[in-house]
């Protein structure tokens, strides 16, 4: 018996030993315990797969965490997951156009295009317009007080 699944061995189902264990399983479950498995689904890497970093996937679980499309060439590890390179890029052109909105004290335009990156789960902190604050009054005068 599979010391797993309790499958008997038969002429159609071979047990193999685990040497280290000395349980006897059979091929479905030996594929489980010794194969490497797939980050995304769990599964049995059996023949190709996409290693990233510590992490191995089947090509067809690699997805981008912004757009959902399965990434085929270089990628880049985010706040909120693996994102294609096309994503990085846009992330990129809009976190700039945040910084040059912010240069040019246009806190609407910037304010928007943050929380369009706050949609797709990128955790940016709230844009609010900077007001000067007065200084304090001297309490002899009355007059605001100077550097």
């Amino acid at each position: 018996l599979c010391s797993v699944c309790d499958t008997p061995a038969s002429s159609e189902t071979q047990l193999f030993e685990d040497r280290n264990s000395g349980d006897f399983l059979c091929a479905d479950c030996w594929e489980v315990q010794t194969l490497p498995t797939c980050s995304s689904c769990g599964k049995p890497l059996e023949t190709k797969f996409v290693q990233v970093g510590e992490r191995m996937f089947h090509p067809d679980c690699l997805k981008c965490s912004m757009c959902s499309s399965i990434v085929e060439a270089s990628c880049s590890q985010t706040p909120i997951g693996y994102a294609c390179a096309a994503c990085c890029q846009k992330v990129v052109e809009q976190m700039k156009m945040v910084a040059e909105s912010l240069e040019q004290n246009d806190y609407q335009v910037a304010s928007k295009i943050a929380e369009e990156l706050r949609a797709l789960g990128l955790p940016l902190p709230p844009i609010e317009q900077q007001v000067d604050k007065p200084r304090p009054a001297c309490t002899a005068c009355g007059k605001p007080a100077t550097a």
